[in-house]
């Protein structure tokens, strides 16, 4: 089996996420009266710029671990990967876009964060089946105990 790109589904996620972030950019800005917040984005900047912020260092981490591991030619299950499996795709569609969105003071954040993720699911697939037949037993003991996107509660299992 020919050896996947580092980049995984990345390029595909991108695709997805700016293109979602162009779209509800544009719906806010065209239609403000129906994707704002109404008032609360002076309220929210702070939050919002913590929550992204906490979003890039996850992602600057997962990238991190996952280089280490890809020029290891290793199985990457520590760092951030101890947490989920796709710690790359989370932090970008749970924290950085929600978070970017909420800076532009639409709700739409939620909206795209929730897409993003079943894009991770879906796609995702790809990477966990070269993974599978790449590293064999190993992985299958780690996608059988970390969760695929994010790592709480009833949400663990998405």
């Amino acid at each position: 089996m020919e050896r996947m790109s580092r980049f995984g589904i990345g390029p595909i996620f991108a695709f997805y996420s700016m293109g979602l972030m162009g779209l509800m950019a544009t719906l806010r800005k065209l239609f403000p009266s129906y994707f704002s917040l109404f008032g609360f984005h002076e309220t929210l900047q702070p939050i919002a710029l913590a929550w992204t912020g906490l979003g890039m260092a996850l992602w600057l981490w997962s990238v991190m671990a996952v280089q280490r591991a890809y020029r290891l030619d290793r199985l990457c299950t520590t760092g951030p990967f101890r947490l989920c499996r796709h710690p790359l795709y989370s932090s970008f569609a749970v924290f950085i876009l929600p978070g970017s969105l909420l800076l532009l003071d639409t709700w739409l954040a939620v909206v795209a964060a929730i897409i993003l993720i079943h894009v991770v699911k879906h796609h995702g697939r790809v990477e966990e089946e070269y993974l599978r037949v790449r590293f064999g037993a190993p992985y299958e003991d780690y996608r059988n105990s970390v969760p695929a996107v994010l790592p709480v509660g009833k949400l663990s299992g998405l």
